[in-house]
C-alpha cells in the first residue's frame, strides 16, 4: 500500500513541476518539502523503523523526500544551468523505462534460478564471491546493486543506439 503512496507522490510532484515551471521558487519548494519529509521520516523512525523490505511509512517518507531533493538538483543543473554533461545517462532510462524495469526484474529472477552449487544461486555467488570479498558488508551490496543497474542501463543504451523504443 505504501508503494502506491510513492507513485502518488511522484505524480503530484510531476503535476506541480509542470504547473510551476522551472524556476528557483520551484527548486526551493521542492528542497523544503523534501527536507521536511526526510525529517518526518527520521522522527517517525523510532516508532516505525525505516525498512525497505516492509516498505514502511517512514521508508516511504524518506524516499519521497530524497526523490524531491534529487529532482530539485537535476532541474537546477539541467534546466536552469543548462548543464549537459551526463544527461545521456538519464535519457537512456527515460526512453525505455518499462523495458529496463522488466529486464531488471527478469534478470534478477534468472540469476536466482541458476544454481552454482546446491545451496548457492548465481546471484549469491557473484555477490558473496566477488563483491563482498572486495567491499565487505553493505558497501559490497551497494556496489553489486550499482553494477546490476549498469548492466540494465547498457541494454537500454544499445536499444537507444539502435532507435528501439518500446511503448505501451
Amino acid at each position: 500500500m505504501t508503494g502506491i503512496v510513492n507513485v502518488i507522490g511522484g505524480y503530484l510532484a510531476g503535476i506541480y513541476i509542470q504547473k510551476k515551471g522551472r524556476g528557483f521558487e520551484l527548486i526551493a519548494k521542492l528542497l523544503m518539502v523534501g527536507s521536511v519529509l526526510i525529517l518526518l521520516a527520521v522522527c517517525w523512525n523510532p516508532f516505525f523503523p525505516i525498512a525497505k523490505k516492509l516498505w514502511t511509512s517512514s521508508f516511504t517518507l524518506l524516499t519521497i523526500g530524497i526523490d524531491l531533493m534529487l529532482i530539485a538538483v537535476l532541474i537546477y543543473l539541467y534546466e536552469l544551468k543548462h548543464y549537459k554533461t551526463g544527461s545521456r545517462f538519464f535519457l537512456v532510462f527515460g526512453r525505455n523505462p518499462l523495458t529496463i524495469y522488466l529486464l531488471s526484474e527478469l534478470l534478477l529472477i534468472v540469476l536466482r534460478l541458476i544454481w552454482v552449487s546446491p545451496d548457492v544461486s548465481f546471484y549469491d555467488w557473484v555477490n558473496d564471491g566477488i563483491f563482498q570479498q572486495i567491499f565487505p558488508g553493505p558497501l559490497g551490496t551497494h556496489v553489486f546493486a550499482f553494477c546490476f543497474m549498469l548492466v540494465c542501463w547498457l541494454v537500454g543504451y544499445f536499444m537507444d543506439k539502435k532507435k528501439i523504443y518500446i511503448r505501451i
